[in-house]
Formats: C-alpha cells, sequence, structure tokens
C-alpha cells in the first residue's frame, strides 16, 4: 500500500513535469534619538559613572506608525500598474527578463503552497514531503510560465486596466477584479481570488472571464491521473 501511494504521488509530479508547455499554451519598531521632550523615555544618568557636572542625555523612544495594510483592490491595482510599466519600456523585454520580473515584483502576492495543495487534491496527502515540495516549486514555475506566455502578447501595445473593485466575501476572503480593454473592442473581466494570511492578502486563484486558473490545472490532472490508473499505466 505504502508502495502504490508513493508511486501515485512520483506520478503526479511526473504529470506537471511534463506538461508545463502544453497546459501553458492551451490555458485559455522603534527609534532612539537625544534630547528633546515627548515619548516615553529612560533616564540614563548614573551617578556611579559621572560627576554632577557631567552632561545629561536622555533617550527618546519614539513609537513608529504602523503601516496600513493594504487591501486587495489596492494590491491588485498597484501590481497591475507595475507590469503595464514594464511592458511600457522602449525595448522590448525577453523571456527570461519578463520571467525574473515576475518572479521578483509579482509573485510574491501569490500564495503557490495553498494553490499547489488545491491542484493536486487528494494526492498530495500521498506524497512525501520532499515530493510536496518539488510539487510546489514546479507548480509556481508552470504558472509563471503560463504567465510571461500571456504578458508577451502584450509587448507592443500594452493594455488599458482600469474598473478595480473588490468585495469581502467572507471575513479572510476577498475578489478584486479588474478589466482589461483591447483593441478589438472586446474586454477580458479578471477576478482575483485572494486569502488573508499572517503575510497579509494573497491571491490564490486568477479567472479570466469566468474561468478559473486553479479549476483548470486541478482538472486536468485529475483526469490524467485516472486515465492513467485505469489503463495501468502508471501504477503497475
Amino acid at each position: 500500500m505504502n508502495q502504490r501511494l508513493t508511486i501515485i504521488g512520483g506520478s503526479l509530479m511526473a504529470l506537471l513535469m511534463s506538461s508545463t508547455v502544453s497546459l501553458a499554451q492551451n490555458y485559455p519598531g522603534s527609534y532612539s534619538q537625544q534630547g528633546g521632550n515627548q515619548g516615553d523615555y529612560r533616564d540614563q544618568r548614573s551617578q556611579q559613572q559621572r560627576g554632577d557636572n557631567a552632561p545629561y542625555t536622555r533617550t527618546i523612544i519614539v513609537p513608529m506608525p504602523q503601516a496600513r495594510v493594504k487591501s486587495p483592490v489596492d494590491l491588485l491595482e498597484q501590481s497591475i500598474n507595475k507590469v503595464i510599466k514594464f511592458l511600457s519600456q522602449p525595448r522590448q523585454a525577453s523571456l527570461e527578463q519578463m520571467t525574473f520580473f515576475l518572479n521578483k515584483e509579482i509573485a510574491p502576492h501569490f500564495d503557490f503552497d495553498y494553490m499547489s495543495r488545491y491542484v493536486a487534491g487528494r494526492y498530495y496527502k500521498v506524497m512525501s514531503a520532499e515530493q510536496q515540495q518539488q510539487f510546489n516549486k514546479t507548480f509556481t514555475e508552470l504558472f509563471i510560465t503560463t504567465f510571461v506566455q500571456k504578458m508577451s502578447n502584450y509587448q507592443k501595445y500594452p493594455p488599458v486596466v482600469g474598473d478595480f473593485i473588490s468585495r469581502r466575501t467572507r471575513d479572510n476572503e476577498a475578489m478584486a477584479s479588474a478589466k482589461i480593454y483591447q483593441e478589438s473592442g472586446a474586454n477580458i473581466q479578471v477576478d482575483f481570488k485572494f486569502l488573508k494570511s499572517p503575510r497579509g492578502w494573497k491571491v490564490v486563484d486568477v479567472r479570466a472571464n469566468g474561468i478559473s486558473a486553479l479549476l483548470y490545472y486541478r482538472n486536468y490532472f485529475t483526469q490524467q491521473i485516472r486515465r492513467r490508473d485505469q489503463h495501468q499505466a502508471v501504477f503497475n
């Protein structure tokens, strides 16, 4: 039984790694200072270390204001503006440069661990820890590769994006949306599902005209596993 589960986990890994290209193509606190008289302070005067004429100093500890947690729509608009600015460069970027840009500026706003677990579904639990880690890594690369290919289509004519809106669907869940206006007159509604984590709001799914990327990947890999199981091509 354990051997079978290990093979299942490895098979899903192999499917993901071998399907990268085809799927990508087909997817439709404080600081201190001296002086002053505001804030909390500690009297650091020591009678044992200096005389009465020694200079008297106080350390002022001023609480730093906490940074406002950005809302999902703020994160979405900020990220899209970065993409448009990148695409608007006079010289077209290579696929490698796009990949580097996305990994640095956009990927940190996604929760790829959550997305990987959802895509693998019940098969994720039968993977070893090493297989799970590799699956997460490979899925992230697949997702970024798809993003790069879609992004490259807008190099000559960066898109016009507007109508940024967001709504809370649950206490820790929100949907932020925007419209991409194309020269052909057709508009694309893009919805980003966010979940709130200890690290702030993170994207866990992207929908284009109602089609979920996460559900697309999950259905694809589930079908492939079942097909191979039925034909006994993997689990023998």
